[in-house]
């Protein structure tokens, strides 16, 4: 028997439907940041990072403390983009659903 993308995949969605299994979304973490401005959020011991459009935010894992590392964004352009915080085989990992607003009007 060949194995062909389709063949793998109408196996999976058949098996899938006869336990019974609920196929969901991961959870996405919403996250906001103004252009120019940067945030941190505490991810555990989650090491690496991933972003869809590195055109929109600049993202960089930091040390934190000696319990969770910090994934820290700065907003480039206004825009949505998903980011993955821990990218390391057996390590936690969060998704961030990221939207970056544009700057707030000086009054």
């Amino acid at each position: 028997m060949v194995r062909t993308p389709v063949t793998v995949a109408a196996v999976l969605v058949a098996a899938i439907a006869l336990t019974g299994t609920k196929v969901t979304a991961e959870d996405r973490q919403p996250l906001v940041v103004e252009v120019g401005k940067t945030v941190s959020t505490k991810v555990g011991f989650a090491m690496g990072h991933l972003c869809d459009d590195e055109t929109i935010v600049r993202a960089e894992m930091q040390n934190g403390t000696t319990d969770d590392n910090l994934f820290v964004v700065t907003g480039l352009k206004p825009g949505t983009t998903l980011c993955r915080a821990g990218v390391v085989e057996d390590r936690p990992t969060v998704l961030f659903e990221i939207t970056v607003t544009a700057k707030k009007r000086a009054r």
